[in-house]
């Protein structure tokens, strides 16, 4: 195996990876460029990352390095990936009806709360777990709004409109940004 061969490969690939990830989280560490080559690029990068962390700046990734990289770079994962989505189960074909009581009621009170901050005509609802008048009236407001049928049941179409709608209007969940994301 010859010196070059040594840096060429997977490893340097998935260094490389995890440093363009921590560069985002990270500004003070150039992005570099998956290429699986050991290069200028990918030196500048460690070393810049060695300062940051207060390490030796050598440009080399010994064990020390590497164990900040692999820290650094969950933490990245953590702060750059979606949230986990929260999705309720419904079986295939189940409604939860006017008057039934579910845990999943609960979420939908609770989001009907919330969009009812920032658009007046959403109806009240109190958080019960139950589909009460109040919450039978706010699932058919939505329901017709969304052109479903208007029947005050929750079903698996009504809630992806609900959630869409959510999104739409909550964004960030701060009151002032309720526009269009950029």
């Amino acid at each position: 195996m010859n010196e070059e061969s040594a840096y060429l490969g997977r490893p340097v690939r998935s260094l490389q990876t995890m440093l363009r990830l921590i560069s985002i989280v990270v500004p003070e560490i150039s992005p570099v460029i998956p290429d699986g080559v050991y290069g200028m690029s990918t030196m500048r990068s460690v070393t810049a990352l060695q300062r940051y962390l207060r390490l030796p700046a050598t440009g080399v990734v010994d064990l020390a390095t590497w164990n900040e990289i692999i820290a650094l770079y969950y933490d990245a994962v953590e702060e750059l990936l979606s949230p986990q989505a929260l999705e309720i189960f419904l079986q295939p074909g189940q409604r939860i009806v006017p008057g039934e009581e579910n845990q999943h009621i609960h979420l939908v009170q609770a989001i009907f709360r919330s969009i009812g901050t920032m658009v007046d005509e959403v109806p009240p609802v109190e958080l019960n777990g139950r589909n009460d008048e109040a919450t039978t009236r706010a699932i058919i407001w939505l329901q017709q709004s969304a052109d479903l049928p208007a029947t005050g049941e929750l079903d698996r179409r009504t809630w992806r409109y609900l959630v869409g709608l959510y999104r739409l209007i909550a964004f960030d969940g701060k009151s002032s940004n309720n526009q269009y994301p950029r």
